[in-house]
């Protein structure tokens, strides 16, 4: 595409005739186009959005029986029209207890199943979190106290809904499962979270 190229091109058009070869495949160290350079270098711009959302949330494992407040903070790149790459940071926010907690960080995808402005999607996504256990009151101390934690691996899958797509600020609604693959240390339980939010994109 430049003049300059000119003698580079010639230099690799010929081996490849003589060889019968596509010209590309003659490429070495010392003959690349200016072309070739700035082709490897463009890619499709992704969409960039923050995402907060809140929403109710239930938890088992931590020995709370209330629904607490589930909200997250995270950034998406849509990679094209069908498929986004998230990371997000999420917690719980235990409102009848102090020593409760649940926080996570992950990475993860949505899965859009059609291009129009309101589209609903799956997700999964893969992360590190950190848990501790409500001590009540009336329990022994010695059995179960504020030690009683986890950290660990999660895996998070669910679906939902987005609206207004083609606009800069959208919204969505997402239901939400996600799996610590760690138990509790002194009650051994398992411990997962069952989350529904409210969000919006900008």
């Amino acid at each position: 595409k430049e003049i300059e190229d000119a003698d580079v091109v010639i230099v690799r058009l010929v081996p490849a005739v003589i060889n019968q070869r596509q010209a590309e495949d003659t490429q070495k160290v010392d003959s690349v186009t200016r072309d070739e350079q700035t082709r490897t270098a463009r890619r499709v711009e992704a969409t960039n959005q923050w995402v907060f959302g809140f929403g109710p949330g239930v938890v088992s494992g931590l020995n709370y029986s209330e629904s607490p407040i589930f909200y997250k903070f995270g950034f998406n790149w849509g990679v094209d029209f069908q498929f986004d790459v998230r990371l997000q940071f999420d917690g719980l926010t235990f409102s009848e207890v102090d020593d409760a907690s649940f926080s996570n960080i992950s990475i993860g995808a949505n899965y859009y199943f059609n291009t129009n402005k309101t589209s609903p999607y799956v997700l999964v996504d893969f992360g590190r979190g950190s848990a501790s256990a409500h001590t009540p009151e009336d329990e022994d101390l010695f059995q179960l106290n504020s030690d009683d934690d986890a950290q660990g691996f999660t895996l998070g899958v669910g679906g939902g809904l987005k609206f207004f797509r083609t606009s800069t600020v959208n919204l969505g609604v997402e239901l939400r499962h996600v799996f610590m693959f760690d138990k509790t240390a002194i009650t051994n339980n398992d411990i997962s979270q069952t989350t529904l939010s409210l969000a919006v994109y900008w």
